[in-house]
């Protein structure tokens, strides 16, 4: 899904169909690591370019996917969006403050990650991956 910015690892969700867990996979010798998000069916991850921190989709209990933001992969994942907003893989700036994402109307927009409204993307329609 995601590959570090330092390249060792890489964001995958194993038993999707099922259970879905995210895992941090190496990209050389090593064991994978299991990122703990209990209660969440996580679809999507990203790595922001700072190497530490997460940025997830998931749904928690039957609610709707939502943003999750993970501090570092050991960290408790807090909410950082209503329901209804799911993050494009490799949408996030390189600064970290901004993820593109769909919202509940289906329609795209650049969203805050560190609080504040979206921001709609007029130009792009519903087909569009950005």
């Amino acid at each position: 899904m995601s590959i570090s910015p330092d390249g060792r690892w890489v964001l995958g969700i194993t038993n999707v169909a099922k259970d879905p867990k995210l895992m941090m996979l190496p990209t050389g010798v090593g064991a994978p690591k299991a990122i703990l998000a209990p209660g969440l069916s996580v679809t999507t991850a990203g790595w922001f370019s700072d190497g530490k921190r997460i940025l997830l989709s998931a749904d928690e209990g039957g609610r709707g996917e939502r943003l999750f933001l993970l501090d570092s992969p050991e960290s408790k994942p807090r909410a950082i969006s209503p329901p209804g907003y799911r993050a494009y893989l490799r949408g996030i700036s390189p600064d970290g403050k901004l993820a593109a994402v769909r919202g509940p109307d289906r329609r795209r927009y650049l969203y805050p990650l560190g609080g504040g409204e979206p921001q709609p993307q007029g130009a792009l329609v519903p087909e569009d991956e950005p």
